[in-house]
């Protein structure tokens, strides 16, 4: 049978395409995108091992890779994924397609073959057991083994949770939202919930609700494996622990220490315009005083 990612490459018009194998990896490419093709095998074979460790459970079968143009990464990438995405995973062909115009040897690629990995590992055991890890969980999950990939929504969430916009865990089961601005939060959301599993739970939390889920139990069950509540229950908690933390604005600036300077050039505008303006006025009160002490010596 002709393999997935071979068969893509050839359906994308590429003439001759390659192949690269190394430690249960196949990348197949247009010669053109060799250099790409030989960072993305390393990288691959690297993110296959720490996804079985964090996850797990092995991912012990060959991953096949798919380079493919922009043009044709959108045509094969189902709904609007196509127009944004880097990469998306494909786990009833136990293949990664990754999109060559957004990923190029500049990008951290390990970053986002690594990311796709975990969707990959969760994709087939959601095969096996012919069940779903709610979409948070496996955004959540995906971003937390990365570390570092949409690191940074801490100060949304809060700001979210401030303001009342936080997205129900219950909402983000089956699919994220359409809109930009909502389906970050979603993303950042399912980060945070997935870390205070782990801090709550204590590390290796996650790989008790897989290694639960797994052996085919529901996913609220799984969750009380690891974190001794259902679902529900641990959507309180993790909500409670956002509306008790530091004030959202404080998270954010943590998160985003260049807007300190922001804010302090913001202030020492306002300041220097308000001193200006508190300079004009008490010069007009000053001439206003003269003349009148200068129409009095005349009278």
């Amino acid at each position: 049978m002709l393999a997935a990612a071979l068969a893509l490459l050839l359906a994308a018009g590429a003439a001759d395409p390659e192949d690269l194998r190394a430690e249960g990896v196949r990348v197949s490419f247009h010669p053109g995108d060799r250099s790409l093709a030989d960072l993305a095998v390393r990288s691959a074979a690297d993110a296959k091992r720490k996804t079985t460790a964090v996850l797990g459970t092995p991912i012990d079968f060959e991953v096949e890779i798919a380079l493919l143009p922009d043009s044709h990464y959108r045509r094969w990438v189902p709904d609007t994924r196509g127009e944004w995405s880097a990469a998306i995973a494909w786990p009833a062909r136990r293949s990664i397609v990754l999109n060559t115009g957004r990923v190029n040897l500049a990008n951290n690629i390990y970053e986002t073959l690594l990311h796709e990995m975990v969707h990959l590992g969760l994709g087939v055991i959601e095969e096996r057991t012919r069940r779903k890890f709610p979409c948070w969980f496996h955004e959540g999950a995906a971003q937390f083994v990365v570390g570092s990939i949409f690191r940074g929504g801490g100060g949304e969430v809060a700001a979210a949770a401030a303001a009342g916009g936080l997205i129900p865990l219950g909402d983000l089961c089956d699919s994220f939202p359409d809109t930009p601005g909502r389906a970050e939060l979603a993303y950042a959301e399912s980060y945070e919930a997935v870390l205070f599993l782990e801090k709550t739970a204590g590390p290796g939390a996650l790989k008790k609700v897989v290694a639960a889920f797994s052996e085919g139990r529901e996913f609220s069950e799984s969750l009380k494996a690891a974190a001794w509540c259902s679902a529900a229950e641990f959507e309180g908690r993790w909500l409670a622990s956002v509306k008790s933390g530091p004030p959202h604005l404080l998270v954010y600036l943590a998160e985003n220490p260049w807007m300190i300077l922001v804010l302090v050039m913001s202030f020492g505008a306002a300041a220097l315009v308000a001193g200006y303006a508190r300079h004009r006025r008490n010069r007009a009160a000053l001439l206003r005083r003269w003349e009148e002490e200068e129409g009095g010596d005349g009278a």
